[in-house]
C-alpha cells in the first residue's frame, strides 16, 4: 500500500485550488501554470526556497515566461483569477 502524508496532500489541495484560478492556455500560458504549481508545492513545503506567497510567486512566474516569451519575439499576457490574486492589484 503507498502512504500518502495528510500534509502533502493538503498541499496538493491548496495549490490545485490556486491552480483552478490560472486558467489552461497557450504554450506560455501554460508555462505559467507548470512553473506556478511546482514553485508554490515548494513553497509549502519543509525545505522552501520561496516565500509562502501565491502573490509573490505568480508575479515571479509572470516576469519570467513574460521575459522568455520577449526573447522569443512574443508578447504574453497572462491570464489569472485577479481578484483570486487580490495582493497584485493588476500590477503584471
Amino acid at each position: 500500500m503507498f502512504f500518502r502524508s495528510p500534509k502533502l496532500q493538503e498541499m496538493r489541495e491548496k495549490v490545485n485550488l490556486e491552480l483552478s484560478h490560472i486558467p489552461r492556455g497557450d504554450e506560455h500560458q501554460n508555462m505559467v501554470r507548470v512553473f506556478y504549481n511546482t514553485m508554490r508545492m515548494n513553497s509549502l513545503g519543509k525545505k522552501a526556497n520561496y516565500p509562502d506567497d501565491r502573490n509573490k510567486i505568480l508575479e515571479f512566474v509572470i516576469n519570467n515566461v513574460k521575459e522568455l516569451a520577449a526573447k522569443e519575439g512574443q508578447n504574453f499576457e497572462a491570464k489569472y483569477d485577479k481578484d483570486f490574486f487580490d495582493g497584485l492589484n493588476g500590477k503584471i
